[in-house]
């Protein structure tokens, strides 16, 4: 008996055609929808316990993701040409090159991330260092939480600033 007369070929359990189950379309399409986009964000400082706290605002804030750490301004290059966050949070004061000069020659990249960069003290013409390195803004370490990234990332793309909570 050949197989198409078989009794139950091409049914399924249930009881319905297999070829009819297969053009079958998911019952709520609409219901299905994509995350919504994450921005890389790759942190940058010497010190562990801030990298650990910027990592921690980061993962708290919507939107971000942290790909990368790096603890020099030479580790961040490396990593940044590796990974090409969108955005890298830099320490001013690294060891060897320092945050200012890593972020022009992170700013000379083809495609270049967006910077910000942070310093735990107080920085000498911090407007003049921002344009001249090409970084996005300086925050103080002490201000850097999820409202502050958010506001710095909202004049980056040129979106609206955010409303209070």
């Amino acid at each position: 008996m050949p197989a198409a007369s078989v009794p139950g070929a091409g049914h399924t359990a249930a009881g319905g055609s297999a070829l009819l189950r297969r053009k079958r379309r998911a019952p709520y399409p609409s219901a299905v929808t994509s995350p919504p986009p994450q921005t890389a964000v790759l942190i940058v400082d010497d010190q562990a316990p801030f990298r650990l706290a910027a990592a921690s605002v980061v993962a708290a804030t919507p939107g971000f993701h942290v790909v990368a750490v790096a603890a020099s301004g030479e580790e961040a290059l490396l990593l940044a040409r590796r990974l090409r966050p969108g955005l890298v949070l830099m320490d001013v004061q690294l060891p060897g090159v320092d945050g200012w000069e890593a972020t022009r020659l992170l700013r000379s990249l083809p495609g270049p991330p967006e910077v910000v960069v942070l310093s735990g003290g107080d920085v000498e013409d911090a407007d003049e260092r921002v344009a001249s390195s090409g970084a996005l803004c300086y925050l103080p370490k002490a201000t850097f939480g999820p409202r502050s990234l958010t506001r710095a990332w909202a004049a980056a793309s040129g979106g609206p600033e955010p409303s209070a909570p």
